[in-house]
């Protein structure tokens, strides 16, 4: 982002992209004006490698992709 001279991108990303877009956008949120998940909201996109758990803050993005496709979660 910094070579692009990007400012606040709205980051898009598919499939094993959505792990990349969750780090970046957790890690450095003031950098990122949002992100856009293309086939790639899965759980493991959510996943903290550093407490072993989906961040407690996923759990309302969970229950609605739940909604949108059950049993898939």
């Amino acid at each position: 982002m910094d070579a692009l001279k990007l400012v606040r991108p709205v980051l898009a990303g598919h499939s094993l992209a959505g792990e990349e877009l969750s780090s970046l956008a957790t890690r450095y949120p003031e950098r990122v004006a949002g992100v856009i998940y293309l086939d790639a909201g899965y759980a493991y996109a959510l996943y903290d490698q550093v407490s072993r758990r989906s961040s407690p803050e996923s759990l309302p993005l969970f229950r609605a992709l739940e909604a949108l496709v059950p049993n898939r979660f």
